[in-house]
């Protein structure tokens, strides 16, 4: 791991990075009357094509969905950015995901089918880098 890597997995044990802070923020208040977010262990995976950014937990997959940014289904948070940016394909970033409801998968007909949860994060803590296999 290059040592910005480092840095920036420290910065997030400590605390929220600067730069998620708005996005964590959002997710809360817009999940507030959805239901209750929770801490879960998980991997975050990016995929190629709709809900692309993904959390694998022994619950299921959550799609990730962060609402008040640029491209919203794209979203991750700094750590796991530094992280995946080094080849999206190969890499999977494990960590403790702190995940709010956004739509339950009866919602959409698509979901349903897949089992897919909707939810955006909150917060990302104890990252590490995983190679996929």
């Amino acid at each position: 791991m290059g040592g910005s890597t480092i840095s920036v997995l420290a910065a997030l044990a400590l605390g929220v990075h600067p730069a998620d802070r708005s996005a964590f923020d959002a997710c809360r208040a817009e999940s507030k009357s959805i239901g209750q977010c929770n801490w879960r262990d998980g991997r975050f995976i990016s995929f190629n094509g709709q809900y692309s950014n993904r959390i694998a937990t022994n619950a299921g997959w959550i799609a990730v969905e962060q609402s008040k940014q640029i491209n919203p289904n794209e979203y991750a948070p700094t750590g796991v950015e530094k992280i995946l940016e080094r080849s999206p394909n190969l890499w999977a970033v494990e960590g403790n995901f702190l995940i709010c409801p956004l739509k339950q998968p009866h919602e959409i007909d698509y979901l349903r089918e897949n089992h897919l949860k909707i939810a955006c994060l909150a917060g990302a803590r104890r990252l590490s880098a995983r190679r996929m296999p």
